[in-house]
């Protein structure tokens, strides 16, 4: 459905009057999106998750790589009939939402502005799919503060889905949720996935959240890919020693940690990023050839791996 092939966003900034830089926020990302299937996007804050997503939608125009979608590039469907197909939940329910507009408003505008519905219809539209995401009709006319955080975050997935779109970019959908609630609205993207045939790119830093909504994974580090494939083969054998590093950091009861495949010291800054592979400076098992070459994404076993000792370290 969507292939993204080699994309990359460097943004140009001058730090000081005579000194220009180049962030590398995406540095050639490529990857499948399948129907109905959801890609799990994780990482570091900072590796380019976010920046990923946007320029996916077009909010940010990619500096070199192609976006296709169903095989046609956005050139030739056009933008308007792009983000139809594909639309975004973002992540925080608090400043995502306009204070001034009630909740039918705020769903019902993507209608008025794409479609020549009456305005009977756009209101039944909007109320269906409120009903769907679990807001009554009789709660339709709120404004956004007069809603707890679970109830927004439902509203802003009713805005997503207005449209009727294939695909969905949830970007930290539950983060700024009470866990309590982050499993209601997880397991109401799965319901909603699953009546309406939708296909999700899901953005995260929660492993276990992750875990529980994604078919694929795609781990990233300083706007690349490090390794790619099924959520089954990633999350029982990282091959890549930055996943392992990133599985043996998140919470567990029955999972011993080691200290060999922990990263060391701070994330590089994406202005000034390492030379030769980037998690070299690090990786307990780096040495020269790793500060020379960047490692190319390879296949090992089902998965994708960027490494040069993907054999030696599985």
């Amino acid at each position: 459905m969507l292939k993204v092939q080699n994309i990359k966003k460097h943004y140009h900034v001058r730090k000081w009057p005579d000194e220009a830089k180049t962030i590398r926020a995406l540095d050639g990302v490529s990857f499948h999106l399948q129907m109905g299937r959801t890609l799990g996007v994780v990482g570091e804050s900072g590796c380019g998750k976010s920046t990923l997503a946007r320029t996916l939608l077009h909010l940010e125009l990619p500096t070199s790589g192609e976006v296709l979608w169903e095989n046609q590039t956005i050139a030739n469907i056009g933008e308007q009939n792009y983000r139809k197909n594909i639309q975004m939940i973002f992540q925080d329910p608090y400043n995502s939402l306009n204070p001034r507009k009630r909740a039918i408003d705020i769903v019902s505008a993507p209608l008025q502005v794409n479609t020549n519905l009456s305005k009977q219809e756009i209101l039944d539209r909007a109320l269906d799919i409120l009903l769907k995401v679990g807001i009554a009709s009789t709660e339709a006319y709120k404004y956004p503060h007069m809603y707890s955080g679970g109830q927004r975050q439902r509203l802003g997935i009713a805005r997503a889905l207005i449209l009727g779109p294939k695909a969905v970019i949830c970007d930290e959908p539950v983060s700024a949720l009470d866990v309590s609630i982050q499993a209601q609205v997880l397991n109401l993207l799965l319901d909603l996935q699953e009546t309406l045939g939708l296909s999700y790119i899901f953005i995260s830093h929660d492993l276990g959240v992750v875990n529980h909504v994604s078919d694929d994974i795609m781990v990233m580090y300083l706007g690349k890919a490090v390794e790619q494939g099924p959520k089954e083969e990633i999350m029982q054998a990282p091959k890549h020693p930055y996943t392992r590093a990133l599985w043996a950091s998140s919470p567990s009861l029955d999972r011993a940690k080691t200290k060999d495949v922990l990263a060391l010291g701070e994330l590089p800054s994406p202005m000034n990023p390492p030379s030769g592979c980037s998690y070299h400076k690090r990786c307990p098992h780096a040495d020269l050839l790793c500060k020379e070459k960047a490692p190319a994404l390879m296949p090992y076993g089902k998965t994708l791996v960027a490494c040069h000792y993907t054999e030696k370290l599985n």
